[in-house]
């Protein structure tokens, strides 16, 4: 969605695809006065767990570059693999999938340990924790991501964490943020 739009702005010429799994999100993506400005671009409301819209018919291995951000640790725990898989099919050999999701001990996952009524679902692949409104939130290690690309057919350039430290600018309190970060190359 919405992340692509630097790079529609400092490079119109190329083609994007945008979708999110929120109506909202693709709609506010098409209101952009960025969008009418680049050539190829198309935009849809896709749930990526699930087979692709008739929007990606014959794009398979036609991508340079898929940005997946913070889609991974919302999907159920058994579906990230196929989901992985299904994204990975689109991209070209020697295309890259560039990740950014939550890492463990996040500020997030260590505020969810702190609320005994949390709801904790532990799996063979990890810990995963729910929010209020029923949404799965999932903290991967390094090691979990690379198997994931693994199994997908991706090669992981070292996957990295990235921490910074958010202040609350209201109540003054600071927040530990961890990230996964990774680049995750189709073998050509």
């Amino acid at each position: 969605g919405s992340a692509v739009l630097p790079l529609m702005k400092i490079r119109p010429d190329d083609s994007y695809v945008g979708f999110d799994i929120s109506r909202t999100a693709v709609d506010g993506f098409r209101d952009h006065e960025i969008y009418g400005e680049t050539n190829d671009v198309k935009s849809f409301v896709w749930d990526c767990t699930q087979p692709p819209p008739m929007e990606l018919e014959g794009e398979e291995g036609s991508f340079d570059f898929i940005l997946l951000l913070f889609v991974l640790s919302a999907i159920p725990t058994h579906l990230m693999q196929p989901t992985l898989n299904r994204l990975a099919s689109f991209l070209k050999p020697g295309g890259a999938l560039l990740l950014r999701d939550y890492a463990l001990y996040d500020h997030s996952q260590l505020r969810f340990h702190a609320k005994p009524t949390t709801p904790i679902f532990k799996s063979p692949q990890g810990t995963a924790y729910f929010r209020g409104d029923g949404t799965q939130a999932y903290y991967f290690t390094l090691e979990e991501v690379d198997d994931l690309a693994r199994h997908a057919g991706l090669a992981a350039s070292p996957s990295e964490y990235h921490c910074n430290e958010v202040v609350n600018r209201k109540n003054g309190k600071s927040m530990r943020k961890v990230f996964v970060n990774s680049v995750l190359t189709k073998e050509p």
